[in-house]
């Protein structure tokens, strides 16, 4: 495992074992490379653990008492030793193998960026199309009011800095003790 992956995927996980799989698999198949995975396990009762243990080294595996998704995330991100942190929801995969890339490539280009947001796709069980969502096209000009506004973020197609995560005051509380196996 990298020591200093640029990007840490941050995956929060509840009684999820029957999708953690496919949601790590579609980050494994990522052709950009540099990147953790870290799951948080927010005290599944189920078999998250077994699957997380299944899939390899790429992985760190925290679990902590039932709190939530959010604490699971901020943990995740308390953690991380990238400089970018991914968002993936365990019941969420990533579609395409060149997510990471592009985001990765659009914060090169911009390094003034502190959030990449892509659209996603709505599938039934099956994996067949409902609908993408691509929220950019209902506000023609993107400012702070109309982002916040209009744009409807989804979590598993965020990429941001963890130092704006940082100056927004994401990481409050204590994490001094998280249960870790690897």
């Amino acid at each position: 495992m990298n020591q200093h992956p640029r990007v840490s995927v941050i995956i929060p996980v509840y009684n999820g074992d029957r999708f953690l799989g496919e949601a790590i698999e579609s980050v494994l198949s990522q052709t950009y490379q540099d990147y953790e995975i870290i799951v948080v396990d927010d005290g599944s009762t189920d078999g998250t653990s077994e699957v997380v243990a299944s899939l390899g080294d790429k992985i760190r595996y925290f679990h902590q008492e039932n709190q939530g998704s959010a604490v699971a995330r901020n943990l995740g991100i308390h953690q991380a030793k990238g400089e970018l942190i991914a968002f993936l929801d365990a019941d969420d995969f990533w579609l395409l193998p060149e997510k990471l890339a592009q985001q990765v490539s659009l914060f090169d280009q911009q390094p003034n960026l502190a959030i990449v947001q892509t659209g996603w796709r709505i599938v039934d069980e099956l994996r067949n199309q409902i609908i993408d969502v691509e929220p950019w096209h209902k506000v023609p000009e993107l400012t702070l009011e109309s982002w916040l506004r209009y744009k409807p973020i989804k979590t598993s197609g965020l990429l941001v800095t963890k130092n704006s995560l940082e100056k927004a005051g994401v990481l409050i509380g204590s994490y001094d003790n998280p249960t870790m196996s690897i």
